[in-house]
């Protein structure tokens, strides 16, 4: 059931991989895994009730979120240590 909604030879990242020029084995190789995951993940999804759905929308939301807010912090970390180098120059 999986499989005809999400057709793994169809997928657009797979056939970017065939027709790049010096795709390396481990790119393909890694290419390959993430379209597992990927089609793990659809599966999982297909099996949950709405409910359920929503819930993993919001944790999904509130992790974002929280990964927004450590971006700021991190950002702001590399203005005050002048990690980009901007302070020498102007």
């Amino acid at each position: 059931m999986v499989n005809s909604f999400y057709d793994l030879k169809a997928s657009p990242r797979n056939t970017s991989l065939s027709t790049a020029e010096g795709a390396s084995e481990a790119d393909t190789t890694v290419e390959s895994a993430s379209l597992e995951d990927d089609k793990h993940q659809v599966e999982e999804l297909s099996q949950m009730s709405a409910e359920e759905v929503l819930e993993k929308v919001e944790q999904l939301k509130s992790m974002a979120f929280a990964l927004g807010e450590s971006e700021a912090h991190e950002m702001t970390r590399g203005k005050s240590l002048d990690v980009f180098g901007l302070k020498n120059k102007k």
